[in-house]
């Protein structure tokens, strides 16, 4: 009964701060006009907050962090799945390209992960050079391999419209 009574607490705990900790994160970002060195949903300090907040034990919240943030991100990936499904019915790519697309998503998430701790580190103008780079190359990649990006708006991230802009939604 305790081990369920705790596991509510953190499901109460994370479902109520996580939306604060979020529409915190958004004002402060926006007050600051820097998204670089901030703790991220199930980051450390997150956990460390809850643990202490709540008197839990903080391997049980890491672990339910771990579990929730594989959750979403199984989500986004059947999203993406499904829409590049959808522009293969559609005919808007080809079975091919849809193959080329995952490869290359699977590369640029992979690059992300290993240079996270950098890119966080950048100041605004490091970051604004790096992405400008970034997109560089993802137009590049794009073309010699025949693919429109405005058809996949929103599958490389960010929603098609340049910085913070709000395009196609999935």
């Amino acid at each position: 009964m305790k081990v369920l009574k705790r596991s509510m607490v953190v499901s109460a705990a994370v479902g109520s701060l996580g939306l604060g900790v979020l529409t915190a994160g958004a004002v402060a970002n926006a007050e600051s006009g820097s998204g670089m060195n901030r703790p991220h949903l199930g980051g450390s300090s997150f956990v460390d907050k809850i643990v202490s907040k709540f008197n839990l034990d903080k391997a049980e919240v890491q672990d339910f962090m771990d579990e929730y943030r594989t959750e979403i991100d199984d989500q986004r990936q059947q999203r993406v799945d499904d829409r590049l499904q959808k522009l293969v019915s559609k005919g808007s790519i080809t079975a091919e390209q849809k193959g080329e697309i995952e490869k290359k998503l699977q590369e640029l998430q992979a690059e992300r992960r290993g240079n996270r701790d950098e890119v966080r580190n950048m100041t605004p103008e490091e970051h604004r050079t790096f992405m400008d780079k970034k997109r560089s190359d993802l137009e590049e990649w794009a073309k010699s391999h025949d693919i429109d990006l405005h058809v996949l708006r929103g599958i490389f991230g960010g929603h098609g419209k340049g910085h913070g802009g709000h395009g196609e939604r999935m």
